[in-house]
């Protein structure tokens, strides 16, 4: 099996440079479980040969800042879905980075599903989880994955 750990940063970094935004990566973390616990995420699915999971974990400051050069001149509103979904649409475009440097035919990923709201605690895959801690304009991004 194709270990995706290994392109997570490269992918993330080439990603949010588009946009101007650096990427510091702090350290990583194995879970026995995949779990969210911050307020916003996106979780993408992964499927074919193998399936899984990649998740999102979005600190809010970063959210408004990805909104903002997403779509200038509007305002970030978790209740608004335009920007939910600018959240959304930069898991998608990492995603896809991740699995364009994976090339591996028989995997692909399904589009994303966001999960919003305070103190969340969500067990989404019983699989192991490896997950990524990055420094983003100030805030934390977590980005997780757990393959079967």
């Amino acid at each position: 099996m194709v270990n995706i750990g290994e392109f997570i940063t490269p992918a993330l970094s080439n990603t949010l440079s588009a946009f101007g935004i650096e990427v510091k990566e702090k350290g990583k973390v194995k879970e026995e479980f995949h779990i969210l616990t911050k307020d916003i995420n996106v979780i993408v699915g992964i499927v074919g040969k193998n399936t899984g999971i990649l998740t999102y974990e979005v600190d809010p400051l970063i959210a408004k800042t990805i909104f903002s050069l997403m779509a200038p001149g509007m305002e970030f509103n978790l209740d608004d879905p335009m920007s939910i979904s600018a959240i959304s649409e930069m898991a998608n475009m990492v995603s896809g980075a991740i699995f364009t440097m994976v090339n591996n035919p028989d995997l692909d990923i399904t589009p994303p599903t966001s999960v919003i709201g305070e103190k969340i605690q969500a067990v989404v895959n019983t699989q192991e989880a490896e997950k990524f801690l990055f420094e983003i304009s100030g805030g934390e991004l977590i980005v997780g994955f757990s393959i079967s």
